[in-house]
């Protein structure tokens, strides 16, 4: 997010900055903002091999992608869907609307009541904990850094 206004044809977007002409002689705020908050661009930092990277946007779609570079089995691909998180609990709630990573992804579990997904940002880390079967046990908890 960007603080300043916007007075100038001049002005261009770079690598997530504002910049300003400097022939405006005109003073500009701009700079990151931090954000405890789910959207943006995470990578899982637990696995050195696969690469998987989660996008969650402000209108409540999400991306997904995968690429594992030792495990000819495993299927490089994406997955892009809604999503809404309960603010109480932390629950993701998804919708896949495109599937082409195999197994992977936020939707790709079995159960019933399946996926359970509890997430939880803390500054640039986000922690998934996940209930693969719908059992109310977390079978597994996944940790990403923010990109």
């Amino acid at each position: 997010m960007f603080v300043g206004n916007q007075t100038s044809r001049d002005h261009q977007r770079t690598a997530g900055y504002e910049f300003t002409n400097v022939f405006d002689n005109e003073t500009q705020a701009f700079g990151d903002v931090l954000s405890e908050r789910l959207l943006g661009t995470w990578r899982r930092s637990t696995v050195d091999d696969n690469y998987v990277t989660l996008i969650f946007f402000d209108d409540g779609t999400y991306f997904h992608s995968t690429v594992d570079e030792n495990d000819n089995a495993e299927r490089v691909g994406i997955e892009l869907g809604t999503y809404s998180q309960n603010t109480q609990t932390g629950r993701l709630t998804v919708t896949q609307l495109v599937d082409n990573n195999g197994d992977e992804g936020l939707t790709d579990f079995e159960g019933t009541r399946a996926p359970n997904i509890f997430v939880k940002v803390k500054g640039d880390t986000l922690t998934a904990r996940i209930d693969e079967d719908g059992d109310a046990v977390i079978d597994k908890t996944i940790i990403f850094q923010r990109q």
